[in-house]
């Protein structure tokens, strides 16, 4: 069977390339893709090639590169020892763009009949973030800030909400995102370019400043900035990947 898939060839150039799929092993599952997750920050970032050569983006993208890590799909085979999924199911794993991909039988989840293909399709970035938020220790009552406010940034909030973190402070440059970030559980929003971030978190804080600070935006210069906003012995989680060095005083 052969399968179509996307790759970067290089820095800016995309092409679709097909390749012959091999048998699956007894463990593994063959899905056909019904709708895959553009990872805009990640993508974009591979697409371009613009990252430091001595970098964990430069050992993570090797050209020519197939991007994508969000899929959902249709078993359409299974590996003689497979138990736990069989041909016709809905599910969602790990993946890239392209027609058919085989995975581990670990790497599957059933998608329940309500929740929909476009839905079920952001699992593994819910999850990453799911994660980071339950490590950082958000609990009932913490000041906490996320700085970014694209995908990453809006589970961030709403993640950050469901632990009973309260307040929870949005910051981002864009009016868009941050009347989203209102919908996804924020109770202030700042526009960073229009006021000081850490002046408004001084105040709402009452001088503490925030006990848990998420960095969400790439951008290595954001990162000195975001430190200032926790408080003594607070923490700050860099949830984005940043393109660069950063540096502190």
């Amino acid at each position: 069977m052969k399968s179509k898939y996307i790759v970067f060839k290089k820095p800016f150039e995309v092409d679709i390339e097909e390749e012959e799929l091999r048998d699956i092993g007894p463990h593994e599952v063959l899905v056909e893709t019904r709708c895959t997750l553009v990872s805009t920050g990640t993508e974009l970032t591979a697409y371009s090639g613009q990252f430091p050569e001595a970098s964990r983006w430069a050992e993570y993208v090797k050209y020519p590169f197939r991007p994508g890590y969000c899929i959902v799909g249709e078993v359409v085979e299974v590996g003689s020892r497979v138990k736990e999924f069989k041909v016709g199911d809905r599910v969602a794993s790990l993946g890239g763009h392209a027609e058919y991909v085989i995975v581990s039988e670990h790497e599957l989840v059933k998608i329940p009949d309500e929740v929909g293909d476009e839905k079920a399709v952001f699992h593994t970035i819910a999850a990453g973030v799911m994660n980071s938020v339950r490590l950082a220790g958000v609990s009932l009552g913490d000041f906490v800030v996320v700085v970014g406010l694209g995908l990453l940034g809006q589970m961030a909030v709403m993640f950050s909400r469901l632990c009973g973190a309260f307040p929870v402070v949005a910051v981002d440059l864009a009016d868009f995102w941050l009347k989203l970030a209102e919908k996804s559980g924020a109770v202030f929003t700042v526009n960073a370019g229009e006021e000081s971030v850490y002046e408004r978190v001084y105040k709402l804080s009452g001088g503490r400043m925030a006990d848990i600070v998420f960095e969400v935006t790439g951008n290595p210069k954001v990162i000195p900035e975001a430190i200032k906003l926790a408080r003594r012995l607070g923490k700050l989680i860099v949830l984005s990947s940043p393109r660069g060095p950063s540096t502190l005083d």
